[in-house]
């Protein structure tokens, strides 16, 4: 007997499903990359630098961001990034509302 009688074979449709599945794949990837443009678009517009070029600062005490002028006390040593550098100083004094809990970082 012969096998082709049982496996019917089409160059036809070898070649649609090659040509659907190369579209699918081009057009999966090309979505795919739109995704990764945006994220990276939005990273850029998020970012800590974009942020601090617009004048906001970061200031730090103990390496940890500062939240809230009641997690100071005067006397205290903040390092504050700024856009273009760092600079250091000292709280002379706060005001504010109560702190909100903190979150305790092991000691070591």
């Amino acid at each position: 007997s012969n096998d082709i009688e049982y496996f019917p074979f089409s160059w036809t449709w070898c070649c649609e499903c090659y040509f659907r599945y190369s579209t699918f794949k081009r057009n999966y990837l090309a979505h795919k990359r739109h995704e990764l443009s945006m994220l990276q678009q939005a990273w850029h517009l998020s970012g800590p630098e974009r942020i601090l070029s617009m004048g906001y600062s970061l200031t730090l005490h103990h390496g940890m961001p500062v939240t809230h002028a009641a997690h100071l006390t005067p006397g205290d040593e903040v390092r504050i990034l700024l856009a273009n550098g760092t600079a250091t100083a000292q709280v002379t004094a706060t005001q504010g509302t109560e702190a909100e809990p903190t979150l305790s970082h092991p000691t070591t």
